[in-house]
């Protein structure tokens, strides 16, 4: 990628051509660790703009410093008032043309995803942390509460309206297990992170009243549900069909519900032990 604009400066003798070796020594890796000195002077430009490096491909990432160095230094490169984007002369080439240019601006806007790249454990692990969700206390100050109620938590109304609020269409109670993940999460940011027992503490009561309550609320509902099903079934089909074209719509249709979906789970894990949904 730099060799015409090395060879372009080492022609014009033009000072751009230290910053450039300085980019290339930085950002390279050579055969025996030994850099090539004057494959740029060989560069001829009948050949045409190299289409592959001619130097190893890197064996492992850039550290953090020298990441941060390439993309300061490729800024500055392509800026558009840099030396070497200035002209110096009606007939007289650009130190970087504007294949140059385009190619450092991708670099740049490329190796923006770098440090994530380089970190993919540790970037995987934080954009699944969801442990904000159950995390609230500035909310506490405001209220002058020392604990929020479950009905106030968030993992639990989500939890809540995934058990009450059931479509066709949406399954959304196959996501029960996910969404109980974020005690997880706030578990595990409480130990390991803020290493604050009492915030264990306080998560533990929280899901220990969370399981009572769901295992009542699911069991309610599946009753009310089956109930309705079976007074469906019980009615007169000839009144039934009555009423539905009096209501222009199939009212007494119930919609399916997946209570196997999450009543089957018997090895959900939740700070540390597995719970027997079923």
């Amino acid at each position: 990628m730099l060799l015409p604009s090395l060879h372009r400066c080492d022609k014009g003798k033009r000072p751009l051509l230290t910053t450039l070796l300085q980019l290339r020594t930085l950002g390279a890796d050579w055969v025996g660790g030994v850099e090539n000195k004057d494959d740029f002077k060989k560069y001829s430009s009948k050949d045409g703009r190299p289409k592959a490096a001619t130097h190893p491909t890197r064996a492992v990432g850039p550290a953090p410093t020298q990441l941060h160095l390439m993309r300061t230094i490729v800024r500055a490169l392509f800026d558009e008032g840099s030396e070497g984007r200035q002209s110096r002369g009606f007939f007289t080439k650009k130190d970087l043309e504007k294949d140059d240019v385009e190619a450092l601006e991708l670099f740049y806007s490329q190796s923006y995803r770098f440090p994530a790249l380089l970190d993919l454990t540790g970037t995987v692990r934080e954009i699944a942390d969801l442990s904000d969700l159950w995390y609230r206390e500035f909310y506490l100050d405001l209220s002058n509460s020392a604990q929020f109620p479950i009905n106030a938590s968030m993992p639990w109304i989500l939890t809540k309206h995934v058990v009450s609020h059931q479509g066709s269409s949406v399954p959304l109670l196959a996501s029960l297990p996910l969404l109980l993940d974020v005690y997880n999460d706030a578990a595990h940011r409480a130990l390991y992170v803020l290493k604050q027992a009492h915030l264990y503490a306080e998560i533990e009561g929280e899901v220990n009243l969370v399981l009572d309550q769901l295992t009542f609320l699911i069991s309610d509902e599946m009753y009310g549900h089956y109930k309705d099903m079976a007074a469906v079934l019980t009615m007169d089909a000839a009144y039934k069909e009555r009423l539905n074209a009096i209501a222009r719509s199939q009212v007494y249709a119930l919609a399916k519900r997946r209570y196997e979906i999450p009543t089957a789970q018997r090895h959900l894990p939740l700070l540390g032990r597995a719970i027997d949904l079923r």
